[in-house]
């Protein structure tokens, strides 16, 4: 059995927002690669595909920090309207006082998402003429009711831009997985420790260990974990608490299996693909050093389509 069928569609919705309204003013410095290059992906694509008649609405789904708005405002009009839509209260917040300090052209709305099901995306049928979604799908259990829902409130000929998210060709490829798998252990020593302790049964006793020697660190999570459990077991969402290690697995519940990118909606028109990261985690976190960006390169060059994370366009049909 999938672990990931043990935890169903209402509770991974329910533990994302929770866990996103704990970390929100934290998002920024966990995830600062996206704020950098991945912003630049986001900036490139809104120059070259908007070319809008008139004025146009972007729905951004899964805001966050506001990464895609402050990346894609640049290339907005003054009459366009940028529409953040998030799960998490706590990180619409972020976004808002982010984009509303950049000052950009298009009118801004923020917009409350609900976890309630049968799942719903706030928003009419045929309302955008763009939806985005960067880092997204992978927390969504059930993606193609997901999915479903950005193809009803996407006007024809709209667009649908997906970035950053893990690309199940990575995972199918032996080259590629055995230089992450011989190079993980140099350059991301404590990752790899914790996935050795993970496999010998030794995650807990290494997680307490740690936990004696940095109480702050303890107190942090143990906080975050007391409150989802709380608010879990107050709904009842769950028939017992749920451990730290399970919260990882339900935030990013499709993050192991990733999807094959260049054919996640098939009765759209692919406008454009792109596959990076080829060395995975090492490639994120030290891309930019001699070695690793020209190791990047090279795997890119050899292998276009199998990078570890990608980046779709896709145009709706008339």
């Amino acid at each position: 059995m999938n672990p990931i069928d043990h935890y169903g569609e209402s509770l991974v919705l329910r533990v994302n927002e929770l866990f996103y309204d704990h970390e929100n003013d934290d998002y920024r410095d966990v995830h600062e690669e996206m704020l950098g290059r991945e912003g630049e992906r986001w900036r490139i694509r809104a120059e070259r595909f908007f070319r809008f008649a008139g004025p146009a609405t972007v729905i951004d789904i899964g805001s966050g920090a506001g990464l895609v708005g402050m990346s894609i405002g640049g290339a907005m009009r003054a009459d366009d309207r940028l529409i953040c839509a998030d799960l998490s209260g706590g990180m619409l917040e972020v976004a808002r006082r982010n984009l509303q300090r950049l000052k950009l052209h298009p009118a801004l709305e923020f917009v409350k998402i609900s976890g309630a099901l049968p799942y719903r995306l706030p928003f009419g049928d045929e309302t955008a003429d763009v939806v985005t979604m960067n880092s997204v799908l992978h927390h969504v259990k059930d993606t193609a009711g997901f999915l479903a829902e950005i193809d009803r409130i996407l006007k024809p000929a709209g667009l649908v831009m997906i970035g950053h998210e893990p690309n199940r060709a990575f995972n199918q490829s032996w080259l590629l997985r055995l230089n992450y798998a011989l190079l993980r252990p140099l350059f991301i020593p404590k990752n790899f420790l914790k996935d050795l302790l993970l496999k010998t049964g030794l995650r807990a006793a290494a997680e307490r260990l740690y936990y004696a020697v940095r109480p702050g660190k303890r107190r942090v999570a143990g906080e975050m974990l007391d409150r989802i459990n709380a608010v879990l077991a107050a709904e009842k969402l769950f028939d017992r608490p749920l451990r730290l290690a399970e919260i990882a697995l339900i935030t990013d519940i499709r993050d192991a299996e990733g999807f094959i990118g260049n054919t996640l909606l098939p009765d759209f028109e692919l406008a454009d693909f792109e596959t990076y990261h080829p060395i995975s985690l090492v490639s994120i976190k030290y891309g930019n050093t001699a070695f690793i960006g020209w190791l990047d390169r090279l795997l890119e060059r050899r292998y276009p389509t199998r990078g570890a994370t990608f980046f779709a366009v896709y145009r709706k049909r008339m």
